[in-house]
Formats: structure tokens, sequence, C-alpha cells
């Protein structure tokens, strides 16, 4: 069966960062995976995210010890199975050559960069992905009680899931009114069943409005509603995590990768059975679009869970071409895609942070580390968990009020103070905590700068 071999493919490209450190999110997976099951429930109103990833990786967190690839496992089986889940939602849908492309679009995604990559990643993006998925493939085959459970699950793990059923909708409505009935049966049930966590929900958009008030630069971040952030998804789709240093070029490049899908799109247009790809991919999108409109929800790794419909539609338009055209876009495009791994890989400019050596750095006896933030970074919890840690702020983007009393007394018999830069240029620009050790008399001794962390500051005693 090529669904096995595809699997093996998938599997054996995720594993091959999969030892990298945990960066900033990652770390907060595991600090939030780690507390009681009901405490996870009841601090979610902080973490703009539904409870069910954070339940199966507290479960798994003590069988994986402190491994990042073994941590990270569970998501990397679930990314390499969407691959395997792809190739069966081809051949459910019953194309023409379905065989060829069901294996065509599986391998595209089993090699897309940005794929690889947050599948290795430990958030829920992975699971997100294999659950969209299998609902489409089990809407398709009208298996109502299965596309019920997997949408349940699905709205449970990452809130993107309701893009996912909002393409849905039109699907149906659209293409399969005769399903209609035991669709809005199925969605009902799905309602009802979400409604328990819905106070929740509105206390993390509440909380997130506090986030973009207290941090005017995190909605860009986030992903506004702009030109530039719909054309980095279709930028990352293709290319992954990587950039141009040159910004003219790199625009360029957006721009040809970007007219090339439409063409795709185009062609796949000519058959009634890609339809189902297209409005898989666009309605899910329009429906973030018109969100955004209120939220800044076009982040363009919220929408992993689209690169399945992306590589597909590639796969349908293309396959239209003759002969020798189709095989030579395929192999571009598989290039374009291998070209975004190899360059990850191979360049720690574009790796996740390095918070395991910044931890390293800082692990010295009679040493205290200050972060701006009101917290310590999750990472470093995880990494470093018996470092003296200060956080220099009260609230995002406010200085603790105590800590020309609180400060002084932390500093007594430390021979190293580290201050780290990370977030600063959101939480304190000025970097008046900066300021105010050199006021105390404290000598910048070094400036370390590590991957994806930037920049730590060591102080020295006069």
């Amino acid at each position: 069966m090529l669904a096995i071999p595809l699997f093996i493919l998938a599997l054996v490209l995720r594993l091959i960062a999969s030892g990298q450190s945990f960066w900033l999110d990652e770390g907060a997976s595991i600090s939030i995976a780690r507390l009681p099951i009901v405490s996870i429930l009841s601090s979610a109103s902080s973490d703009f995210h539904p409870p069910l990833f954070y339940l199966l990786l507290h479960f798994w967190l003590p069988l994986a010890d402190k491994s990042e690839w073994l941590i990270r496992l569970p998501n990397i089986i679930f990314g390499a199975l969407s691959v395997s889940a792809l190739y069966f939602l081809f051949k459910a849908v019953g194309s023409e050559e379905k065989t060829k492309l069901a294996f065509l679009a599986a391998f595209l995604l089993a090699i897309n960069p940005l794929h690889v990559y947050y599948s290795v990643e430990l958030r829920m993006y992975s699971l997100n992905t294999l659950l969209s998925i299998l609902s489409w493939t089990y809407l398709v085959k009208g298996r109502w009680k299965i596309f019920t459970l997997l949408s349940i699950a699905n709205v449970y793990t990452f809130y993107g899931a309701f893009f996912n059923l909002a393409a849905q909708w039109v699907y149906i409505l659209w293409q399969h009114k005769k399903k209609l009935k035991p669709f809005v049966i199925c969605n009902a049930l799905v309602f009802v069943l979400f409604l328990p966590w819905l106070p929740t929900l509105v206390k993390q958009i509440t909380a997130s409005g506090y986030l973009t008030r207290a941090l005017p630069g995190w909605s860009a971040i986030s992903g506004t509603l702009s030109l530039k952030s719909l054309a980095l998804i279709m930028a990352k789709f293709f290319f992954g995590r990587i950039s141009l240093a040159n910004k003219s070029a790199y625009a360029l490049f957006v721009g040809g990768v970007s007219l090339y899908f439409f063409f795709c799109c185009l062609l796949a247009s000519a058959k009634k059975e890609n339809r189902l790809f297209l409005i898989w991919f666009f309605m899910s999108l329009s429906a973030a679009i018109l969100i955004s409109l209120k939220a800044p929800v076009l982040g363009y790794w919220r929408f992993i869970f689209l690169i399945p419909a992306f590589v597909s539609i590639i796969t349908v338009g293309l396959n239209l071409l003759s002969g020798s055209s189709f095989y030579f876009n395929v192999l571009v495009v598989s290039l374009i895609f291998i070209f975004g791994n190899l360059v990850f890989w191979t360049s720690p400019q574009f790796q996740r942070e390095n918070w395991r050596s910044a931890a390293k750095l800082i692990s010295v006896d009679r040493s205290l580390s200050i972060v701006n933030f009101p917290d310590v970074f999750a990472p470093l919890k995880f990494y470093a968990p018996d470092v003296y840690y200060y956080p220099s702020q009260e609230a995002l983007g406010r200085p603790r009020a105590d800590l020309d009393q609180t400060l002084p007394l932390v500093l007594k018999d430390k021979e190293r103070v580290f201050v780290f830069d990370y977030l600063s240029d959101l939480t304190d620009k000025k970097r008046s905590i900066l300021v105010w050790l050199k006021q105390a008399g404290l000598v910048e001794s070094k400036t370390h700068d590590v991957p994806g962390v930037g920049f730590i500051y060591e102080f020295a005693s006069p």
C-alpha cells in the first residue's frame, strides 16, 4: 500500500530536526501540560487555545522525560499520519487517476517545508491538521458519527477548526445539498458539546484584547488584515520558515509563487471533483479574513491545516497539463520544497530559539537572571528551573513599582547578572532595567548573542 512508504518518508523528514531546543511557545506548552488536569482547564483562560492538546501532552510528558525529540514524537506522528490521511482523502474524492494524484499530493505534503516544521513543533497545529483532513474524508464518505467526533476533537484542539467547519458548510450547501440534513445535525451536536467551553473562550477573547492594548506591536506579529499577511501565508506555504535578506528579491519570489498558485487554482477549477480543495482553502481563509476585521488572526502558522488543500490544488491543477509540462512542474515544486527544508536544516538563523544554550549560559553559581516580562520565560523553566530569576515587570509593559526596594535585595552576594533582551522591543523599548543597573554601579562585561533568543547582557559587580 502506497500510504505506508509515504508515512515512513514523512516520519523520517520530521525526525531530522526534532532534537532542536524548545522555543518560547513550546516551553509554554510544557508549562501548561505539567499542571494538574483541573488546573489545565482553569488556567486556559490566559492562553488563547482549547485544552485537548495540553491534556494529551499532560499524559505523555512523564513517559518522555526531558528528551526534546521524544516529547515531540506524538506531534511528529500526527504530521506523518496527515500525509497518509491526505492520500486516503484523495481516494475518497474519487477523481480520475485518483491513485496517481493521491500519491503525488501526499508526497508534496510529506516534503512541504512548513508542514515539516510544524509537525515537529510542540503545539497543536499538527494534530489540528490531521483532524481537519480526516473530517473532510468522513464528510465525503457520509460517515456522520465519525465526522462528528472528529469535528468535536478538532474544535477542542485549535480554534482554526471553526474556519475548517465554515468551508465545509459552503461545500455542502454548494455541492451536496442532499447531505445538508445530517450535516446540520452533526454541527448542532458539535455546538452543544462545545457549549461548556464557551465561557472560557469569551474570557480568552477578553484577555487577548488586553494583550493587544498592552503591547501595541503584538497585533502586527499576530497577523493583522493586510496584503503583507496574506502574501506571507503564500510565501511560507512554498518556502517554509526561510526568507531572503534582500526584501525586494523576496517580494519578487512571493509574487511569482502567488501567481503560480493562482494559475494552478484556475486549472483545478475546470473539474467539479477538484472543488473540494478549492473550497477548503479559500473559504477557510475567507472566514479568517472576516474575523481579522476584529482580531489579528492572519499569522501564517494558524493555517497549517490548509497546507494539505494547498498541495492538493497544485496537484490537481498540474495534472491538467500535458505529459512533459506536468512532470517538469512537479519537479520544480518538489525542488522548491526540498530547498526550503535543506536551507532550514543547515542554517541556524532560521531554526528555533536556542533556549537550551541560553539556559546553559546563565546556569552559574551566585548569579541573577532578569527578564523584561512579568514572569520567567517558559523554556527557562524547563532548561534551567533552579536559576534565580527576577521579572522586572509587574504587568506587560509596566515596570515593577517595587523595583528600587526589591532589586537591591536580590542583588546581594550576586557576582554576575544576566539581562534578557528578549521581547524588550515590545515590553520595554527604553531598556530601563539596563539604565537602572548601570546607575546602581554594575558594569556591563559581556554581550552574548544567542540564536533566536537575542542579546543577553552580562553585568558584574563593580
